[in-house]
């Protein structure tokens, strides 16, 4: 029979001769699918490879018949290796602690950097809760991202306009009078909100909390990012201790499905040697400094190829400078 009076006469794209529906005998949809446009029955398909596998011999193909892709049977030769597709890592740190102070020397040892999102009027409280801003300029002098999270750690969704801009463009402004320029913006308790006066205020990006995770459907944001004043992020596990296997599995999950940027956002750096270091662990999202360097270790020397370490703002800017 000839092929043109086999098929439709219409384009082949139009008759969805390039689209088939596999429908496997024993789903709950099954009948649904056989029900579609082409479908394709998986007993029927196994029975054909059988077929083919059985060339020359009874009941199978003419002998001579073999299977090659279409790469082969043109000569194209085997297809290339896919380059390595890049799994970028941030690590955030919001509220700007004083804990987080701990970090610096790690980063510095590692030749890494990370984003440290501040509050600038616990900083201006100067009450223990917070690094100073001798503290956190030294961390931007190391190559660290500084970003604005409001002024006082409000949720933007509750504030008036007026208020709003307040807390988010005073706090912008704070930031540069100290020598610093913030250019990423955190929301506080993830309440996404407000996105025009972000971007008014004079910042390029902002993060949520949430949106990704080491079980998907979500496994890493975008690069570029959907939005930009709305981008995705690894919260910690379940409001307690972050453990080194959950950060572990959040890269490698990223990885395994196709790269992309995982924004990893901490809280409380907690360390053994001091006196209140058990309180600390109890407070909301803690990570052991221990633990946090075992991850810039593994991220060191045992992440999946393709991994980097870099801050938001280079992530956001293209820049190819920053860490392994």
């Amino acid at each position: 029979m000839r092929l043109r009076n086999f098929f439709p006469r219409q384009p082949l794209a139009k008759a969805g001769l390039h689209r088939f529906q596999f429908c496997h005998r024993g789903a709950a949809d099954y009948t649904s699918c056989m029900a579609s446009p082409r479908p394709l029955p998986d007993t029927t398909l196994s029975a054909f490879l059988d077929w083919l596998a059985a060339s020359g011999r009874a009941g199978g193909a003419p002998a001579g018949t073999v299977v090659k892709t279409v790469r082969a049977a043109i000569g194209a030769g085997e297809q290339p290796p896919l380059p390595t597709r890049t799994t970028t890592v941030s690590l955030t740190f919001d509220d700007g602690s004083r804990r987080q102070y701990l970090l610096r020397s790690a980063l510095l040892d590692r030749r890494m950097r990370a984003t440290f999102y501040i509050n600038s009027l616990f900083v201006d409280r100067a009450n223990g809760y917070a690094m100073s801003w001798s503290q956190i300029r030294q961390l931007a002098q190391d190559g660290n991202d500084v970003g604005g999270y409001t002024r006082s750690h409000k949720n933007v969704r509750e504030l008036s306009l007026e208020g709003t801009r307040h807390e988010i463009c005073d706090d912008h402004r704070r930031l540069i009078t100290e020598g610093l320029n913030p250019v990423s913006f955190a929301y506080p308790f993830g309440a996404v909100g407000a996105q025009r006066v972000v971007r008014s205020c004079g910042y390029g990006s902002a993060r949520t909390t949430g949106g990704v995770s080491p079980d998907g459907p979500t496994y890493a944001e975008d690069v570029p990012p959907r939005n930009r004043f709305a981008t995705a992020a690894l919260e910690g596990e379940n409001d307690g201790p972050i453990r080194l296997s959950y950060l572990e599995s959040a890269v490698e999950s990223a990885a395994g499905h196709g790269g992309g940027w995982v924004q990893i956002i901490f809280h409380q750096v907690c360390r053994a040697s001091e006196h209140d270091f058990n309180s600390c662990m109890r407070s909301y999202g803690p990570v052991d400094l221990a633990v946090l360097e075992g991850f810039l270790d593994w991220l060191a020397v045992g992440a999946p190829a393709g991994t980097e370490v870099r801050p938001v703002r280079e992530v956001l800017n293209g820049s190819t400078s920053g860490g392994r």
